[in-house]
């Protein structure tokens, strides 16, 4: 991305990952411009000057308009800002409503997380939108622009919770992620497991 030290942007709240969209705009600095805006139309930058197959593919697939996400880094020491945006051009409408519903329950999940609300309800929450994006991910064979993760902390926060509480069968449901626990180090992945035999036998 370019041109976002223009835009009056605040580190605080515009530092981080974003969703939004990417719009073709004709405009006396360029006349392939496509502008990135957020969630909130707030134009955050450019896609670099005179990308004309972008802005006409744009056109052509996607009546000039399409969701977008990236990430925007302000770097205090130089006064700068960097951006990275990913532009989905090309697929079809039921690719993109995918794409959309990713997105949306990244974005319900990030926030639910940082909340740091802890409950039974709300972790399996979690846990479902994960499955979910996992899924959708599969069906649309896995793009490396996602570059999706679970956080690594949080099947052993679940399952910690869960003991704490004794809730036992809900702790044996935590089976069901044998993605989330491959992909733990062997410390918590040791200890989850425990913990879930643990449920076992008490429910025994």
């Amino acid at each position: 991305m370019k041109g976002m030290y223009y835009r009056d942007l605040n580190p605080k709240s515009h530092s981080g990952q974003f969703t939004g969209f990417a719009e073709c705009e004709d405009n006396t600095h360029d006349m392939y411009a496509v502008g990135i805006y957020n969630g909130n139309n707030e134009l955050l930058g450019y896609t670099p000057k005179g990308n004309k197959r972008l802005n006409t593919s744009l056109q052509e697939w996607n009546n000039g308009k399409v969701l977008v996400w990236g990430s925007l880094y302000y770097n205090d020491y130089e006064d700068r800002w960097s951006g990275l945006v990913y532009i989905p051009v090309g697929l079809t409408s039921a690719q993109l409503q995918k794409v959309e519903q990713i997105l949306k329950l990244f974005t319900d999940n990030k926030e639910q997380i940082d909340k740091k609300e802890k409950s039974t309800e709300k972790y399996f929450e979690i846990l479902e939108r994960h499955k979910e994006i996992k899924k959708l991910l599969s069906e649309l064979k896995n793009p490396k622009e996602f570059n999706y993760s679970s956080p690594k902390n949080l099947l052993p926060s679940i399952s910690s919770y869960l003991e704490k509480e004794k809730k036992w069968e809900k702790l044996i449901m935590l089976e069901q992620y044998q993605d989330l626990i491959s992909e733990l180090n062997e410390k918590f992945r040791e200890t989850t497991l425990k913990r879930i035999e643990k449920a076992k036998k008490n429910i025994a």
